[in-house]
């Protein structure tokens, strides 16, 4: 499906806050489907769907977190509220980043494609640059990188990149013709 012309100058034109909240509901659209798709994956692979969430829990309260003797309730809840606002930060990013740029696929799926590439660039900065700084080595050592890969890329990037692109072109036709 090819994006037409005006629903890219209408995009050009939304306002810095309409931009912002583009990117924030986006990035919570995101950030649920990725969450979601690691507790599966970790449920199945490793018979415990919360290693995800205690694994985010474990940058602020520390690696004692990650295992299974450590009350799961207080972790959960942080490591929520930690994963909905990287989220939220992540898709105001990647909205700020068409905007200032003015990038224009010439079709819906090079969007969600561009929103895959910034996903799976958002795993390689905080899995091999940011996580080994802080010291949070349980990333990159205790995940796979296949299932990171398709959790950042799909499950992450390609629905902010649809996300943001549908909403865009949604609230570009109202903003243009008031």
């Amino acid at each position: 499906m090819a994006i037409t012309e005006d629903q890219w100058t209408a995009f050009d034109r939304l306002n810095p806050g309409t931009i912002f909240r583009l990117g924030a509901e986006g990035g919570v659209a995101a950030g649920t489907t990725f969450i979601l798709f690691q507790m599966v994956a970790a449920g199945l692979s490793e018979g415990a769907f919360v290693v995800p969430l205690r694994m985010i829990a474990a940058m602020p309260l520390g690696r004692d977190v990650l295992s299974a003797w450590y009350p799961a309730f207080a972790p959960i809840v942080i490591a929520l509220g930690i994963h909905l606002i990287l989220s939220v930060l992540y898709g105001v990013l990647f909205a700020r980043f068409l905007a200032a740029y003015a990038v224009r696929p010439k079709t819906i799926q090079r969007l969600v494609v561009l929103g895959g590439l910034f996903g799976t660039g958002l795993w390689l900065t905080n899995f091999y640059l940011i996580a080994p700084v802080f010291g949070w080595y349980w990333f990159p050592l205790g995940t796979s990188a296949w299932v990171q890969v398709i959790a950042h890329g799909v499950f992450f990037g390609m629905v902010l990149g649809g996300y943001v692109q549908y909403r865009s072109a949604e609230t570009g036709k109202a903003e243009t013709s008031i």
